[in-house]
């Protein structure tokens, strides 16, 4: 905000200085005018757009902790639904972690080592 502000009062003093060089004549202080006014604008159009990006930066912020909250709570609903079912029917749920758990050892185990090999006869 305050390069906004900066950049409109350089374009007020170019602004200034562009009409004292056109009334007086002097090329050097309009043209000096001319570029200082230049400057403001490019200075208000840095100042807009860094406010733009703290809205945006601002916003997605928000998004994301709302994602990362919703996130925790679908989590503990999981968790919660999983303990219930594990204290109403301990038998299954041991048999569905042995599964998972044999399934697990076999894809880590990766493929055999033993060679096989076949004879002509």
């Amino acid at each position: 905000m305050d390069e906004q502000f900066n950049g409109a009062l350089d374009i007020g003093v170019g602004r200034v200085e562009n009409a004292e060089g056109a009334l007086t004549g002097d090329v050097k202080t309009q043209v000096k005018g001319k570029l200082k006014e230049a400057a403001g604008a490019a200075k208000q159009a840095v100042g807009q757009l860094k406010s733009v990006a703290n809205d945006a930066f601002g916003d997605a912020q928000h998004r994301v902790h709302d994602a990362a909250l919703l996130a925790r709570d679908q989590a503990k609903d999981r968790f919660s639904q999983a303990e219930t079912y594990v204290r109403d029917k301990p038998g299954p749920a041991l048999a569905i972690t042995l599964a998972i758990g044999l399934v697990i050892g076999l894809v880590l185990r990766g493929p055999s080592s033993r060679t096989v090999y076949l004879r002509d006869r």
